[in-house]
């Protein structure tokens, strides 16, 4: 998970190849930064920012049009919708504590059509690091999570892997694991913050790999 420039903002990593999503240094800030899709709530979009706090000095910011209630969810083009045993990394810039934001991993569907899914992984409310299962039929399960302390204008590392279990060597289910640590990328700790096995009708088909923001919603 290691980029030579040491300035990776996302990336989203298969088996043992990696693939750089982005840093935004090409992308004009207040424009949409190319290659990402909006899913699930269709105003959402990912807007290039300045940051001097951000690796690149750059961000994308997920963006509503409204702060109606919902799950905004933008896709990186590049991965598709294939994406199976998944590790995804990405830098976030805090900035309203109680908007739910991170990683979104095998995702599919709509929540208009009740057919989304995917797992979540997510900082919340200032102190929690979670993991959440969107069920098609519109359930929302909140699988597992553990106390994490953050605040606004805190620089926030959150990796996220969903990985089939017989890649371990397990009978079935999906493996979740995660870290989320504050302050540079070098900073990240050596064991896993969070971990979590779903055997319970588990998401084992390929997804989408994207940023989520939750808005007025658990």
């Amino acid at each position: 998970m290691t980029d030579l420039t040491g300035r990776i903002v996302q990336v989203v990593e298969l088996d043992i190849d990696y693939y750089r999503a982005t840093q935004f240094e090409a992308t004009q800030i207040g424009n949409p930064v190319d290659n990402w899709t909006s899913r699930w709530e269709s105003s959402a979009s990912l807007e290039a920012i300045i940051d001097a706090d951000l690796p690149s000095g750059k961000g994308g910011q997920l963006k509503t049009s409204s702060d109606n209630p919902g799950f905004y969810l933008a896709s990186w083009d590049f991965a598709g919708d294939n994406m199976i045993n998944t590790s995804a990394l990405t830098c976030v810039k805090v900035r309203d504590i109680g908007v739910n934001t991170g990683i979104l991993l095998r995702g599919a569907g709509s929540p208009t059509l009740n057919t989304k899914r995917g797992y979540e992984c997510s900082i919340t409310n200032g102190d929690t690091l979670r993991f959440v299962k969107h069920i098609t039929g519109g359930s929302i399960l909140t699988l597992t999570s553990r106390v994490f302390e953050y605040g606004p204008n805190d620089v926030v590392w959150i990796l996220f892997e969903a990985i089939n279990a017989q890649a371990f060597g397990g009978s079935s289910g999906v493996v979740l694991r995660a870290k989320a640590w504050k302050g540079k990328m070098s900073d990240e700790p050596t064991p896993f913050t969070l971990t979590y096995t779903d055997t319970a009708i588990p998401i084992t088909q390929a997804g989408w790999a994207g940023l989520i923001r939750t808005v007025g919603t658990s």
